[in-house]
């Protein structure tokens, strides 16, 4: 046999074929974590960062920054930035119950932001105002017209709209999770979460 045909045996192996695409893939994974291990290292500062620090001390202090003001609050900025990612390095967050506690409001203003409830036509917001007489009802016993009191029952029915959207998305990202309870917690503590 001569040195061409069995380089191209050696070419045609399954097993060359099997090193040549292992090694492809770590190369490829090797340049895809040197990319985003460079990148967690980075803090960069854009024109919209100085507009924002801008905006936030012109909120704060009534007035443009001058001189080296907006480099301070740049460098505090930093700061900020360099002190959180440690913190977040080391797992500072886990089982603090203040960090759970804000993470948890958040959130639930991120529902109110998410949640974008369309105008009632005046047909259902007279509709709700008739279901719900008693919510509007008076202390003396009286129901006011409803013309009197539109921006009022708008507000109920907005209200309550957002929660049965809320509980929806709720439910939706619960949906997600597997809940578990242990059995002796189920039967000593009379637990339960909807689940079996």
């Amino acid at each position: 046999m001569t040195e061409h045909s069995k380089f191209s045996t050696f070419l045609r192996e399954p097993l060359f074929h099997f090193l040549l695409i292992g090694a492809g893939i770590f190369f490829l994974y090797a340049e895809l974590a040197s990319t985003q291990e460079d990148e967690k290292d980075k803090i960069i500062i854009t024109k919209e960062k100085i507009d924002t620090l801008a905006l936030a001390f012109s909120q704060e202090n009534g007035r443009q920054p001058v001189g080296d003001e907006i480099q301070k609050k740049l460098d505090n900025d930093i700061k900020d930035e360099v002190l959180y990612r440690e913190a977040m390095a080391i797992e500072l967050d886990k089982d603090d119950r203040i960090i759970r506690r804000r993470l948890i409001e958040k959130m639930k203003y991120l529902f109110e932001d998410l949640m974008f409830i369309e105008d009632p036509s005046d047909e259902e917001l007279k509709r709700y105002f008739q279901n719900n007489r008693d919510t509007f009802m008076e202390s003396s016993g009286v129901l006011p017209e409803y013309s009197k009191i539109k921006d009022h029952v708008k507000r109920e029915w907005t209200s309550e709209q957002q929660k049965k959207s809320n509980e929806t998305f709720y439910e939706d990202i619960k949906s997600r999770y597997e809940i578990i309870i242990n059995d002796e917690v189920r039967k000593d503590a009379k637990i339960n979460v909807g689940v079996e």
